[in-house]
């Protein structure tokens, strides 16, 4: 529909004998002796305007209807699983406050159209017998329905259901008096005085309850299907996505620009698509906003068992089960692309909050096997060679850490520090706190303890907090984007607080981060960061924290993001920033290749070591 921009001027007040007719505006409105209005709304004018005068006209409080919207607390995940974000009907009051000094009919005499508010309004009053109806009927479709503006045109869509003395308003709130001529209207102003019930049938669809998983799309991938995709995935971080303030709107070139591409796509290239989408993703800058299609088929020959970390911008393994490539050793080149242009390229489809974890993703795809990959690698002495990558097997895979290390809990004896207790706190590792809680709370004789935080945690975060925590302590603030209807949003913050647990460790405690460091893992640092006794030790984290939500696209593409505004416990900005060590370490390729682990060793100097 096209828009119509209107303003309202001061209200005009015409007497005809006993009958004020009335154009709304701003101002005072003087009645004279008038006995009776007429509320003439047959010119556009504004909703701000409609109120104003009608509350000038009204004695005291109408309660005249009762709105059912949607309330979204963030944007609930459309998969199966379990989701930290709800949505659930939320009934509203709808109700003016007159100021009238007396009660005097009214009749409003309404125009072709009536935007929705407006319609609101008037229909709500007379459904309360508080007002008569002349001139166009109202329908409860437009009263129920939101304006959203686009460029010089909009669309109308409904978004909510109206009620009085709890029924659902009839579709058609008739006029009394079926004409627009003033004349007539004021020769039945005695008829019109004493409006009666309304009634009438209700034949539009029931306001429905949201329903997250509402099935997985259709994954036919035409171009039009392609476009849809991009424009439901921004419109669902436009709404739901809280850090635009921290990050930029880099997401809106991202769009028209995806869009462009689209044009020169072909019906059913996934792989072409999934470019797109990438470079759309990175404009969004969040280490949770991934990228999926569910209908690919296909798929890697398989994956190679490689733990690998940025030095320098360039990709150096640290652990290796693949035969042929040696803790040390530096891709250099894929398929005759320079290593830099390669991760360059393959950077720009990835989201996140930091250059750190961004390198993570790109190297996600590195380690992908596709027949005919051909490799340049570098050995720590200078020495380059050729490599074919193979796929490795799944029991080699799950022997090498994403990152970090395997190395057990325990003393660091073989350290030289016997007195030090060393807490791996990967999943993989420790998946359970218990018996790390017990270690420590039965040494007679503790100098430090270090937490390796570079790999990703099973165990109760919140709960294990607490054993550094020397009094109560809360976590990272959740901020929930929570719209009502289409016109209220607000972030709505949820607060967990705890107790320090039975036995807390007061020895000096080195926390050892990476930039594989990411959610959960940051979550408890943010916990025990700032505590007088810790010191952060290894590179700056992933910056990204806060559950994790998910939308299906058109195509069967699925998207998901941080559906969450997340702060550190004193309220100061997390996401972008993240855990930043106070000792960062730069390891090297000779670090790797003579098995050193350089944080570890950094972490045993900070504590005298």
């Amino acid at each position: 529909a096209e828009a119509l921009t209107v303003e309202s001027g001061p209200a005009t007040v015409t007497l005809h004998d006993t009958v004020a007719v009335i154009e709304p505006g701003t101002g005072a409105i003087a009645l004279g002796g008038a006995a009776s209005i007429v509320l003439d709304l047959r010119a556009p004018t504004t909703d701000e305007a409609v109120h104003q005068t009608l509350a000038a006209l009204i004695q005291g409080d109408v309660e005249f209807a009762q709105r059912t919207v949607r309330r979204f607390q963030g944007f609930p995940s459309q998969d199966s699983d379990w989701t930290h974000y709800e949505v659930r009907n939320r009934p509203q009051v709808q109700s003016i406050t007159g100021t009238a000094d007396a009660g005097r009919p009214i009749v409003v005499l309404t125009g072709r159209t009536l935007t929705p508010a407006t319609a609101t309004l008037v229909g709500g009053l007379r459904m309360h017998g508080t007002v008569a109806l002349a001139g166009h009927d109202i329908f409860a479709s437009v009263a129920e329905s939101h304006w959203t503006g686009i460029a010089d045109e909009g669309l109308v869509w409904r978004s909510s259901i109206l009620r009085s003395d709890s029924s659902p308003w009839p579709d058609v709130i008739p006029a009394d008096l079926g004409t627009t001529d003033l004349a007539e209207v004021l020769a039945a102003m005695d008829a019109l005085s004493t409006p009666g019930p309304v009634t009438g049938e209700m034949t539009r669809a029931e306001f429905a309850n949201y329903d997250r998983s509402a099935g997985v799309p259709d994954d036919t991938l035409t171009r039009g299907a392609m476009r849809a995709a991009l424009l439901v995935a921004y419109g669902t971080f436009d709404l739901f996505y809280t850090y635009f303030d921290l990050v930029g709107r880099d997401i809106d070139d991202a769009l028209l620009a995806g869009l462009d591409e689209i044009d020169s796509h072909t019906r059913g290239d996934r792989s072409a698509m999934a470019h797109t989408m990438g470079r759309f993703m990175h404009a969004l800058h969040d280490g949770h906003g991934f990228y999926f299609d569910d209908g690919r088929e296909d798929w890697p020959d398989g994956w190679m068992a490689l733990q690998i970390q940025e030095i320098d911008g360039r990709p150096v393994v640290r652990d290796s089960r693949v035969a042929g490539l040696e803790p040390g050793d530096t891709i250099v080149e894929v398929n005759g692309t320079a290593i830099e242009d390669w991760y360059a390229e393959a950077m720009g489809r990835y989201s996140a909050a930091s250059d750190g974890y961004r390198f993570v993703l790109a190297t996600d795809e590195l380690t992908e096997v596709w027949r005919g990959t051909e490799w340049v690698v570098q050995a720590p002495d200078g020495v380059e060679r050729g490599f074919a990558p193979v796929a490795s097997t799944w029991e080699d895979i799950d022997a090498v850490p994403w990152g970090g290390t395997d190395r057990p809990n325990g003393w660091l004896a073989d350290l030289g520090a016997p007195s030090v207790y060393y807490v791996n706190m990967a999943g993989d590792v420790t998946p359970d706190e218990s018996n790390v809680v017990r270690e420590l709370a039965a040494a007679e004789s503790t100098t430090g303890v270090v937490l390796d935080m570079r790999d990703y945690p099973y165990l109760d975060i919140y709960g294990f907090a607490g054993t550094f925590n020397p009094t109560g302590y809360a976590a990272p603030t959740f901020g929930h984007p929570t719209w009502v209807g289409p016109d209220h949003f607000s972030i709505e913050e949820e607060v967990w607080t705890f107790s320090s647990a039975r036995h807390v460790v007061d020895e000096p405690v080195v926390l050892l981060v990476s930039h594989k460091s990411v959610s959960a893992a940051e979550c408890f640092a943010q916990m025990v960061m700032d505590l007088d006794n810790v010191t952060v030790v290894g590179q700056q984290s992933a910056s990204t924290n806060g559950t994790i939500t998910n939308a299906w696209l058109p195509g069967r593409w699925q998207v998901t993001f941080t559906g969450m505004q997340l702060t550190n416990p004193d309220g100061t900005d997390f996401h972008g920033i993240g855990v930043v060590p106070d000792v960062e370490v730069l390891p090297t390729a000779d670090d790797f290749a003579a098995g050193i682990d350089p944080e570890l060793l950094e972490a045993l100097r900070v504590l005298g070591y």
